[in-house]
């Protein structure tokens, strides 16, 4: 049978959307502080999923 909690699937998809900007942001100050070089685009990538998390957080309500 076809699982339909639709809203613990969004709230999870919201919750891996902001697990990945963190861990984005959390690797490019890592290859910083090892003076390694970051590719380019890589920090837009991370400020646009950022962005994403913000819209996602606006349009899926909270639990209840």
């Amino acid at each position: 049978m076809v699982e339909r909690d639709v809203a613990g699937r969004r709230r999870a998809l919201l919750d891996d959307v902001t697990r990945l900007a963190w861990d984005l942001g959390r690797a490019v100050r890592k290859a910083e502080a090892l003076h390694l070089p970051v590719e380019p685009g890589v920090r837009d990538g991370r400020e646009a999923v950022v962005r994403w998390t913000v819209l996602l957080g606006q349009v899926i309500p909270p639990p209840r």
